[in-house]
């Protein structure tokens, strides 16, 4: 059973909407625009024990009191966007599944240990740091227009024995102030095939701190003015399809960038196969010159230069 509500201000006023036990309702979606609605409140909870869907994106103000969500044990899929919150506390979740929690005034985030949550979204938020460790099996993080500084990796809290085991697949951290990754700071993302870093501070960028993302399919650097692109930084990319350099300051490219990688300490390079390369983005940068070498072991892909 599902049930859509408008102007509420506490859940408990849903029984008189209703007109029937609300015991069986399983998706609940409430718009208010001008009451300020409050969730959370002790003796205020209604019993929903199948509620699994819940739809608060318009509502303009959310208070969540200490108790939240967390009286609703599967509540999987529940979408705050846009709700005017400025923190959420771990105390407030019984979510365990799907999150959308994007267009919010989100300072600070607490997340509870959450082993089947799949899909979080935080985008436009006000987060300074975000730590992956308390969400296994996540698979879709879009932290895009947040003001991190730092990501912590799922390395840190993980045995050595879950290596490469993080099911991760999507990772936006564009918009960001990110401005140092660590050496193998995705080394437990193998399974990850989208990256955007666009749109951060990063000033160099190594093999080092791309090692460990063998799955990536398309990865983003765009804006990262004045970037240096350190050796053989794309080596462990092997199923890289797309690639975005566009508006990163670049005066050259190394003719080794690609294609090859180092043997030994004595200049020896072997050929490394790229051969899912399909799109490389350079527009916006103040190439002068390019050495043919550059391309000849990527076949069969588009690249957008810049504009004369």
């Amino acid at each position: 059973m599902s049930l859509k509500c408008e102007e509420l201000s506490i859940f408990t006023e849903i029984s008189s909407v209703l007109h029937l036990p609300t015991r069986n309702l399983q998706q609940l979606t409430i718009q208010s625009w001008g009451t300020k609605l409050t969730i959370g409140a002790a003796n205020s909870s209604v019993n929903m024990p199948r509620l699994w869907f819940l739809n608060l994106s318009a509502v303009s103000r959310l208070e969540l009191l200490s108790e939240g969500f967390s009286k609703y044990p599967n509540l999987t899929d529940i979408d705050i966007t846009g709700c005017g919150l400025e923190q959420l506390l771990d105390s407030h979740f019984a979510i365990d599944s799907m999150a959308y929690f994007n267009h919010n005034g989100l300072s600070h985030l607490e997340l509870p240990h959450m082993p089947n949550l799949r899909y979080l979204d935080l985008r436009d938020n006000k987060l300074t740091d975000f730590n992956l460790n308390n969400c296994p099996r996540l698979e879709h993080l879009d932290l895009n227009g947040n003001q991190l500084t730092e990501i912590t990796p799922p390395a840190e809290g993980f045995k050595s024995s879950t290596k490469k085991q993080f099911p991760l697949r999507l990772l936006d951290l564009a918009l960001n102030k990110i401005s140092v990754l660590r050496e193998n700071h995705f080394e437990l993302l193998g399974e990850l095939e989208i990256l955007d870093l666009s749109d951060n501070k990063f000033t160099t960028l190594k093999s080092a701190h791309l090692s460990g993302l063998t799955s990536l399919r398309h990865l983003s650097l765009e804006s990262n003015y004045n970037m240096e692109l350190k050796g053989h930084i794309f080596e462990a990319l092997e199923q890289l399809e797309t690639l975005d350099l566009s508006y990163i300051g670049l005066k050259n490219l190394d003719p080794h960038l690609f294609g090859y990688k180092p043997v030994n300490k004595q200049g020896l390079y072997e050929h490394l196969q790229m051969a899912h390369m399909r799109q490389l983005i350079l527009e916006g940068n103040k190439l002068q010159h390019l050495d043919p070498r550059v391309f000849e072991k990527l076949s069969f892909f588009g690249y957008t230069l810049p504009r004369p």
